[in-house]
């Protein structure tokens, strides 16, 4: 029989394992949490069991245990199932192809990624899903496959108009613009970074600005645009002040994303 101060102590030793594994001291996280998913399994609390394990799966993968990450997986996605939780079964099924990634099993991480993006645009999870092509992008990137790299990002910046999310969009078409500049595409390119640049300004958001910003100068100084060029300089310059002044706004995911225990945040 589980007493509450137990399970107290259970959900303590949880929020430290999953904010150590994923801020500042894996093996130390891994501990705690270790120690909670005993406690919370034999509550049947299916929903903290189920995170507790999510956030161990990440511990894991830093930790470069990667046989039991894909262990874990099975027990995780179990507790999702029983919940019906497509948030979770999207984000998991990308931190696994995270995982794919890292050990260079291209073909299974691109079928998880696939499988992870069909769920969340089933059941419309879109913080899940813009984190899902955000990562499938870089992957294909990594890869130098630039043209399904520019098609994934594409996708990302159609759910972002779609959504309405406006640092999403600024930044996915930094992510375009990059890419098509690294095709050639440098007309469509210039456009893409443009307004990237002006939208994160406009949100006051100056250490994003500075990845288009520095990309434009370049462009413009190989293009003998000495207008442009200048113009872009300062404002590279006017960030470096702001920033000294003030932090940016973050637009991005953390390293892993969505939060794992949104209902519970």
């Amino acid at each position: 029989m589980i007493t509450n101060d137990t399970f107290l102590t259970a959900v303590n030793w949880y929020e430290t394992g999953a904010h150590r594994v994923t801020h500042d001291s894996v093996t130390l996280g891994l501990t705690y949490l270790d120690k909670a998913i005993p406690v919370f399994t034999e509550m049947e609390d299916v929903v903290r069991a189920t995170h507790a394990r999510h956030y161990k799966l990440l511990g894991l993968r830093l930790a470069e245990r990667f046989e039991d990450v894909e262990r874990l997986f099975a027990d995780t996605m179990a507790g999702y199932t029983r919940q019906e939780d497509s948030y979770g079964q999207a984000l998991l099924l990308s931190h696994l192809a995270e995982t794919l990634v890292e050990l260079e099993r291209w073909e299974m991480a691109v079928g998880y990624y696939n499988l992870a993006a069909v769920v969340a645009e089933n059941d419309q999870k879109a913080s899940v899903l813009d984190y899902i092509y955000l990562k499938q992008g870089e992957m294909y990137g990594q890869r130098d496959d630039l043209l399904q790299t520019e098609r994934v990002f594409q996708r990302a910046e159609q759910l972002a108009e779609a959504t309405g999310d406006l640092m999403a969009l600024a930044r996915c078409r930094f992510l375009r613009g990059e890419t098509l500049s690294r095709l050639g595409e440098l007309s469509e390119a210039v456009g893409l970074l443009e307004d990237a640049q002006s939208r994160f300004l406009r949100n006051q958001a100056h250490r994003q600005a500075l990845g288009p910003l520095t990309l434009l100068r370049s462009i413009y100084d190989q293009s003998g645009m000495a207008e442009d060029r200048a113009r872009v300089s300062n404002l590279i310059h006017l960030c470096g002040q702001r920033m000294i002044q003030s932090d940016s706004i973050p637009v991005s995911h953390g390293e892993f994303g969505p939060p794992i225990d949104q209902e519970l945040s």
